[in-house]
């Protein structure tokens, strides 16, 4: 798009400067990459900041599961091998909540992924890949289910009165007695009762309700899944839809997320390479892109892959991070634009959210870290460690920009239009905070970039809303990198640059 203008010989050409991470199999096809902000009414906005809120008995280890208990109202986390039970119970005058943490049992095991659902009869089954742990807020008690023998339990879901459990060793999976988490040996003459993958030969990985369709049942392999539907019968309730199923398994069973009509997460089976899938109940579809399926054929650990669903600031979104050191890298795909972002911790590694809770009415999550829970929110605008507090790395990395026949071009000036003057920390000019905006350029296709040219925002009151760079060079494949330094939300709009030949 070419605009009005300005003399003889220049043109304005637009800077997307709002816009997602959808970069190519290398930076020259398509250098775009947006990190920790997403795109709201056609401008680029902060993703959600985090504060450290609760430290259960000062331990130290990393977060393994957080789950919302609606039926005993409080949250189940696990930390290393301990589940706590932790419940909201006052707020002080200065409006900073206080909890009740409970340590109600321990797991066999201290790391790895931990699976929660619950039962309408009090009952918590808590899934450590190891053993099925139940547990009854009604009577306190916490015991070991007896599974099968050799039966090794993975992602753990609830539906109609039971739960619901794959054997990662196996292509079974199995169902608990209606109403009790401790028994699955119901059938005849006191046998398990047992499904299978029957598509393909396979390993049963995940066993998830298909959200807002009622009976429906997705058991996910490696390689495949398959849609079973509750009818009701009496020797074994399930029956296998034979006309449909999806051609993707799952790799990481900690990927998977759930929300409204949709499940998300890490695909694979025997033919392909990781990619992101997104299934309803009828379809599945590959959303990650071609930049994003180079960087997921790139992993050294797929199977170390965490995912979740949120909604911030009214839009769906699903985080999936490879904590992995040497992948190391946090997505998030937006539901409501079906855009990607990048999100990191204040050093541009991986997110450090693990698993969230979204308990009275605020996202908590424990971390890949350390054995805190935090509180994920749009209205915090930094990464609050509670001994330290770091900005947020808000970065923009725009297009290539190219003339249609190759030639070099002039940048005479650039400037773009974001919200300024509302820092209630820059009410006067100091030395110790100065929010800026910083560009830096590169003339290679976004492969290098040169020095940054900072300019300082507004002080608060100053509400001009323009940023404008002058005298910007030369180049032939010109790529922008902005990064937004500042304390307050980030409110910013496209840019605009004159150039001429």
């Amino acid at each position: 798009m070419q605009l009005k203008t300005p003399v003889s010989g220049s043109s304005y050409q637009p800077v997307d400067i709002v816009g997602s991470s959808t970069f190519g199999l290398n930076p020259k096809i398509l250098a775009s990459r947006t990190f920790n902000m997403i795109q709201s009414d056609d401008w680029l906005v902060s993703y959600a900041g985090y504060r450290r809120e609760i430290i259960p008995n000062g331990i130290k280890g990393q977060g393994r599961s957080a789950f919302t208990s609606i039926k005993s109202n409080a949250m189940i986390v696990v930390i290393n091998n301990v589940v706590y039970s932790i419940s909201f119970y006052s707020t002080s005058a200065s409006g900073k909540k206080k909890y009740l943490t409970k340590k109600i049992g321990m797991l066999s095991t201290v790391e790895g992924a931990v699976f929660i659902d619950e039962n309408n009869v009090g009952q918590i089954a808590i899934c450590d890949q190891v053993n099925m742990y139940i547990y009854n807020y009604l009577t306190d008690t916490f015991n070991i289910a007896n599974l099968p023998i050799g039966f090794v339990p993975g992602y753990v879901t609830y539906q109609n009165g039971r739960f619901i459990a794959p054997d990662t060793k196996s292509a079974q999976w199995a169902l608990s007695k209606v109403g009790d988490g401790l028994d699955w040996f119901w059938g005849a003459s006191g046998e398990p009762v047992i499904g299978a993958i029957q598509t393909k030969p396979d390993y049963a990985r995940v066993t998830v309700r298909f959200p807002g369709s009622g009976n429906l049942l997705l058991v996910m392999g490696r390689n495949v899944s398959e849609l079973w539907t509750d009818v009701g019968g009496s020797l074994f309730p399930y029956q296998r839809n034979t006309s449909l199923n999806f051609d993707y398994g799952c790799i990481s069973a900690a990927s998977v997320a759930t929300s409204e009509n949709f499940i998300a997460w890490l695909g694979t089976n025997e033919r392909s390479e990781v990619v992101i899938m997104v299934g309803t109940g009828s379809s599945v579809q590959t959303i990650s892109t071609d930049g994003i399926n180079n960087k997921l054929q790139l992993l050294t650990n797929p199977e170390k892959s965490v995912g979740f669903i949120v909604k911030i600031l009214g839009h769906i979104i699903y985080q999936i991070t490879f904590y992995d050191k040497k992948d190391n890298y946090s997505l998030i795909y937006d539901f409501t634009t079906k855009k990607f972002f990048d999100v990191t911790d204040e050093n541009m590694n991986y997110h450090i959210a693990r698993s969230v809770a979204f308990f009275k009415d605020e996202y908590y999550f424990v971390s890949l870290n350390d054995a805190s829970l935090y509180v994920m929110a749009s209205a915090l605008s930094s990464y609050d460690y509670g001994t330290e507090n770091f900005d947020i790395p808000k970065i923009r990395v725009t297009s290539n920009f190219r003339l249609p026949n190759s030639k070099r071009f002039i940048v005479t000036n650039m400037s773009l239009t974001m919200e300024q003057g509302n820092d209630p920390e820059y009410m006067e000019r100091n030395t110790e905070y100065v929010p800026r905006v910083a560009l830096s350029i590169s003339r290679d296709g976004g492969i290098t970039f040169g020095s940054s040219l900072a300019n300082p925002l507004n002080l608060s009151g100053n509400r001009i809303d323009r940023v404008e760079w002058w005298k910007l060079g030369s180049a032939n494949d010109l790529v922008f990198q902005f990064r937004f330094h500042l304390k307050s939300p980030l409110n910013t709009f496209e840019g605009v640059m004159v150039i001429r030949q």
